[in-house]
């Protein structure tokens, strides 16, 4: 199957939240040092060697940094994420909803006017239903709720959003090569030069590759879903494999044949009528045994499209292999390089 990217997708929210992140300023902090260089370095000559050193120590620093948002994701599916300690009971969660409902409609009812008691209040009951460190409570003045205030819940982040570590991670990624150009001044005089700024190189532009690929995945994913989604077909597969199941019971015969028919990636005219035929001669009506045969015929194409959907996705991640081994790669040349330096 041809994978056709469109020409014009709709970048979406993720995008224009990169244009408008805070992260803007870490690029612009790490890529001072080589700007005032480059500024005021008739007025620096013979600081080249506290030049080298900054910008050396600055994208290390930023490559350590970048890589943070990696272990940020893998610890995230592990059992030592920090998530796992911050479960809680549903029935806590529902309690405290119920008597934060009772907390506004107090305030709508004037018995609350005072911001900080409001505050006081909810986080009493957060903290009571054991709640407090799932959950935020924030209070803010609101003319269009009654009483004039709304106390609104918000998930709480202890490591902060993955989005604003993904923008951390980004633009990282775009100044540490351009530390590494200016450390390196372009040099490639020797196999350490020419490992560094061809690594740091593949990283980048493999990076952006990614970024453009995740950009567009969900007009792909959209129009490649337009029938049925992932998880609708997931579901559904599931509802027609339980189908079967009570159709065909505990009879050998005819379980043989809709396992051999539904093993196909194809649900054919030939194969179908071979498996109503075999149906019929374990003992099935021959009503019993179209039905059966369409449930079973229903339920590989079902599953061709999850197949297909995910060799897609699958695809679409490929990037990552390209990526992840030279920015490891990257990283270790890097250490290598600072205890050189200070080795030697």
């Amino acid at each position: 199957m041809a994978l056709s990217i469109p020409d014009s997708p709709d970048f979406g929210p993720l995008h224009r939240s990169l244009l408008k992140s805070k992260a803007w300023v870490i690029f612009l902090a790490f890529l001072s040092v080589p700007a005032l260089w480059f500024v005021f370095r008739a007025q620096l000559v013979g600081c080249e060697r506290y030049f080298l050193l900054a910008t050396g120590v600055l994208a290390a620093a930023g490559y350590l940094l970048a890589a943070l948002y990696a272990l940020r994701k893998f610890i995230h599916r592990t059992p030592f994420a920090h998530e796992f300690a911050m479960r809680v009971p549903g029935t806590s969660l529902d309690q405290a909803e119920i008597e934060l409902g009772v907390l506004r409609r107090e305030i709508s009812e004037g018995k609350h006017s005072n911001r900080g008691a409001i505050v006081r209040a909810a986080n009493a009951i957060a903290k009571k239903n054991g709640v407090h460190k799932v959950i935020a409570l924030r209070v803010v003045a609101d003319d269009d709720e009654p009483g004039g205030f709304g106390v609104q819940t918000l998930p709480r982040n202890p490591l902060g959003k993955t989005a604003r570590w993904f923008e951390t991670h980004f633009f990282l990624g775009l100044a540490c090569p351009i530390l590494v150009l200016f450390h390196g001044q372009g040099s490639l005089d020797s196999t350490m030069a020419i490992a560094l700024n061809t690594l740091a190189v593949i990283v980048t532009v493999t990076g952006l590759f990614g970024l453009m690929l995740w950009l567009k995945t969900p007009t792909i994913l959209t129009r490649l879903e337009s029938d049925l989604s992932t998880e609708e077909a997931f579901v559904l597969s599931r509802s027609l494999q339980r189908q079967l199941n009570t159709r065909v019971g505990e009879n050998a015969a005819a379980r043989s044949a809709v396992e051999s028919f539904v093993a196909r990636k194809q649900a054919t005219r030939d194969r179908a009528e071979t498996t109503r035929q075999d149906l019929e001669q374990a003992g099935f009506a021959a009503a019993d045994a179209q039905d059966v045969t369409v449930l079973a015929a229903q339920l590989v194409s079902v599953k061709a499209t999850l197949s297909r959907l995910d060799r897609v996705r699958r695809r679409l991640t490929t990037w990552k292999y390209v990526h992840i081994p030279p920015a490891v790669l990257l990283m270790a040349l890097v250490a290598i390089h600072i205890v050189s330096v200070f080795w030697y």
